[in-house]
């Protein structure tokens, strides 16, 4: 799959390398994936949308719209059920991924949010934003289940079963203590003694 500012997705056969689909948009498309069960493609453009196309057949299934300014990614829960977008416009939203209904509206970033992630079971979904902070939501009540500031914008969030590994800074993922600042640049994560 690849994306361009000439408004189209293109789908393509890796075997041989043709053009299955050319998915057109109303505006510039900015981001795109596919889902974990590689059935469908979702677009993010500039004029605020995510769409949603079947792979194989190149549909259009839905719309996804809510968000008041450019949607900056999405993540698909691991069990492909739910749809978390993160936009400019400070807040991320969850989404039923089947038929594209708005779960919950996650406010409280006072910047735009970045990315957002799923843990691996996809019971809490991880915002970072250019506020400093990365806010942990449960996602069957969309209520803020922690928040933690780290010493610069978050643009990058990993989490395992112990830590949160941000831009910003290291934490405990139970205690939401801070273990270590960032420094320089990048984080540069030893994931084996955790340094």
């Amino acid at each position: 799959m690849t994306v361009s500012n000439d408004d189209c997705a293109r789908v393509w056969d890796t075997t041989n390398g043709k053009c299955l689909h050319i998915l057109k948009h109303d505006s510039s498309i900015l981001n795109a994936q596919i889902s974990n069960n590689v059935m469908f493609l979702i677009t993010l453009t500039a004029d605020c949308k995510l769409q949603i196309y079947h792979i194989k057949s190149g549909e259009k299934i839905m719309d996804f719209n809510g968000h008041k300014d450019i949607i900056l990614t999405a993540a698909i829960s691991p069990k492909d059920l739910i749809l978390l977008t993160a936009s400019r416009d400070s807040t991320a939203i969850l989404w039923n991924f089947e038929n594209g209904e708005k779960l919950f509206d996650l406010v409280g970033h006072n910047l735009s949010v970045n990315l957002a992630i799923f843990n691996n079971d996809g019971t809490q979904a991880y915002t970072g934003s250019s506020d400093l902070s990365c806010r942990i939501w449960c996602t069957m009540t969309g209520v803020l289940c922690g928040v933690v500031y780290g010493n610069r914008k978050i643009t990058s969030i990993y989490v395992d079963d112990f830590y949160i590994y941000t831009s910003g800074g290291i934490f405990n993922k139970h205690s939401y203590a801070l273990i270590e600042k960032t420094r320089g640049d990048a984080l540069d994560w030893n994931f084996e003694n955790k340094q």
